[in-house]
């Protein structure tokens, strides 16, 4: 027998070390147990960061015997607790499971043992099988299985994390994160919990599609999207375009040059040496980006440039 209260505590990350320890002793101890506690934690993790209600636990407890026979040593139930989860606490790991290689099993597989990173106080790096890498952020988690199937590659994150997906077209990546889901082929994108939000903002290259059961949002490289906890629904933020710039420089010195650009772009770029104040340049660019144009005048003259907020240094000992 198991109080409930302490696997509420546990689910919150505020059980003692003892009451955990006490957990996953009664987790681990059946299958029965662990598809049990996986289906407590999915109902939690589906009801989003907002106020939580505790399931009905004889109902579910109940449901899930329907399912599975025969039947294991059921959970005290308990009359429902309302628990307040401030920030931290939507953002923590909800199932704290005390190392990566304990074992719960899928939902949908359940003879695929699933392995869970938890992010504590510094970020936790991981590298799934098919080469991906993904950082789960402090006081998130990562449930991935040890191997994925041939159809799909399917994990679970708890809180905010970065995602970096090796290219498989035919076996398509998916994020579960409770009710909404993140879906791609292989690009990299950032998730990132919020009290009031959640968002992904795609990084990489390619394409990720953002949905619940009811809408879909496709978010393509550089914009966001964003689901609003309240309003229940799906927004995209495109991306700013660069700001690019026209002008035509003749025998114009290289101070001059740098004093242009630094007002046009809203930078402060600066010569590093004083030598390179007489250069002169004679060049063109058309509705270009400050970047190209950089890169242009130093490989004109056997330069470099490096940034170093606020600032943009152009470097070398002087014109060739």
């Amino acid at each position: 027998m198991i109080d409930f209260d302490v696997v509420i505590k546990y689910m919150a990350g505020k059980a003692a070390p003892e009451e955990a320890m006490h957990v996953e002793e009664w987790v681990s101890a059946s299958e029965e147990h662990r598809a049990f506690f996986h289906s407590l934690h999915q109902s939690w993790l589906e009801q989003g960061p907002e106020t939580y209600q505790v399931p009905d636990v004889q109902r579910e407890w109940e449901a899930f015997r329907e399912k599975t026979r025969p039947a294991v040593q059921p959970i005290k139930p308990q009359s429902p607790t309302r628990l307040w989860l401030g920030r931290a606490a939507a953002a923590v790991a909800i199932v704290a499971v005390g190392a990566a290689g304990f074992y719960l099993f899928n939902s949908k597989n359940q003879n695929e043992p699933t392995l869970i990173a938890v992010a504590k106080n510094k970020p936790e790096e991981v590298r799934l099988t098919d080469g991906s890498r993904m950082t789960v952020n402090p006081g998130g988690e990562l449930v991935y299985p040890v191997r994925f199937r041939k159809d799909s590659r399917e994990v679970t994150l708890v809180g905010s994390g970065v995602f970096n997906v090796a290219p498989r077209p035919q076996q398509p990546f998916i994020v579960h994160l409770g009710e909404l889901h993140v879906s791609t082929a292989g690009t990299s994108f950032a998730v990132n919990r919020e009290d009031k939000y959640l968002s992904v903002q795609v990084t990489g290259g390619g394409e990720v599609t953002f949905y619940n059961k009811k809408d879909t949002l496709r978010i393509a490289t550089g914009a966001t999207g964003r689901y609003t906890w309240k309003g229940k629904r799906f927004s995209l933020e495109a991306p700013e375009p660069p700001l690019t710039g026209t002008f035509h420089f003749n025998n114009t010195p290289l101070s001059e040059v740098v004093t242009t650009l630094s007002r046009h772009f809203g930078v402060q770029i600066r010569l590093t040496n004083a030598r390179l104040n007489h250069c002169t340049l004679s060049a063109g660019f058309d509705q270009q980006t400050l970047e190209d144009i950089l890169k242009d005048i130093t490989e004109t003259f056997g330069l470099s440039y490096s940034v170093k907020k606020p600032y943009i240094d152009i470097n070398g000992a002087a014109c060739k």
